[in-house]
């Protein structure tokens, strides 16, 4: 994954803990929010902050009304069993 070589290579060559501030989807595939949420929790990142907003092109992980989408049901179900 991407996502771990990035962070992996950003400790390294700050030796520094990384964070991110701001991450979010695309799309609503339940997938990428587990793989990236997994990422963030085996590297024991402090902060992994899911920006939740729905505008061209970013997609929250709910609807209009409130309602989980499955990106939504996939970072709820992680919390609960990872927290």
């Amino acid at each position: 994954l991407v996502f771990r070589g990035a962070l992996n290579f950003l400790s390294t060559a700050t030796n520094k803990t990384v964070i991110s501030n701001e991450t979010g989807q695309y799309n609503l595939s339940p997938i990428i929010v587990t793989d990236l949420m997994q990422v963030g929790y085996d590297l024991k990142m402090p902060y992994l902050i899911w920006f939740d907003g729905d505008g061209l092109p970013s997609l929250a992980l709910h609807d209009n009304s409130g309602n989980l989408r499955p990106n939504g049901l996939a970072f709820k179900n992680f919390i609960a069993t990872h927290y």
